[in-house]
């Protein structure tokens, strides 16, 4: 764990990981979640970015609202809200 053992046993209510395209913002930010889920704190993991592959990472169908991520109990991820392809409340 390294480096990052403050960050697991002692975690800010929010992270944000930001950067330019292809540096590993997912990564980082996925490792870092099932990390906080392995050590028992709950997590809710969602990508701001519309281009977002979190949902081939996790390997679950993310929608705009919290899915539990299977294998990792204490995970659960999102999808921004402009990834959502089909209306989540019907019109009248």
């Amino acid at each position: 764990m390294g480096w990052c053992r403050p960050l697991i046993e002692h975690p800010t209510r929010m992270l944000f990981f930001t950067g330019k395209g292809g540096v590993g913002k997912t990564s980082a930010a996925c490792a870092t979640a099932i990390a906080l889920a392995d050590a028992g704190k709950k997590v809710l993991l969602v990508s701001t970015d519309p281009a977002s592959n979190l949902d081939e990472v996790l390997g679950v169908a993310l929608t705009g609202s919290p899915l539990p991520v299977p294998g990792v109990s204490g995970l659960s991820a999102a999808a921004h809200a402009s990834r959502i392809t089909t209306p989540m409340i019907s019109s009248p």
